[in-house]
C-alpha cells in the first residue's frame, strides 16, 4: 500500500518559507525504498519545493552524479520539451549511492504521486 505524506519527511527549512499550499504527495513503495535506503529524503524534500511551480499535470525529475566529483545535477521539466525546466540545480555535495536516478511527478486530483518509470 502507498504511504501518503503530507508534508515533507525530513528536514528542508527552506520549506517553511513556502507561502503557496502543499499538496498532499502519494509515494509508491518504489520512491519510498529508494527515500529510506539511499537516505535520500532529500530529494523528495526538492520535489515538494518545486511542486508549486509546475504548471503542468506531470513532470520529470532527472538527478545524474558529475563524474570525478562528489557533486550532482537535478532537473525538473515537463517531459516534452528539453529545453522547459521548472527547476534545474547544482548539487555540491551528496552521498547518494546511484549514478543516476529518474522519477515521475504525476497530478492525481488535488495530489501528486512520485513514481519511478517503471511503476507509470
Amino acid at each position: 500500500m502507498p504511504t501518503i505524506c503530507k508534508r515533507p519527511s525530513r528536514t528542508l527549512q527552506a520549506l517553511k518559507t513556502i507561502t503557496a499550499p502543499i499538496p498532499a504527495c502519494w509515494r509508491p513503495t518504489a520512491p519510498k525504498y529508494l527515500a529510506d535506503e539511499a537516505g535520500a529524503y532529500w530529494l523528495f524534500d526538492l520535489v515538494w519545493g518545486v511542486l508549486p511551480k509546475l504548471t503542468e499535470e506531470f513532470a520529470i525529475l532527472e538527478l545524474s552524479l558529475k563524474e570525478g566529483t562528489d557533486g550532482a545535477g537535478l532537473k525538473i521539466h515537463d517531459g516534452r520539451d528539453p529545453e522547459t525546466d521548472y527547476h534545474r540545480q547544482e548539487i555540491v555535495r551528496t552521498d547518494f549511492p546511484l549514478p543516476s536516478v529518474t522519477l515521475y511527478i504525476q497530478q492525481n486530483r488535488s495530489d501528486w504521486v512520485v513514481l519511478l518509470p517503471s511503476e507509470y
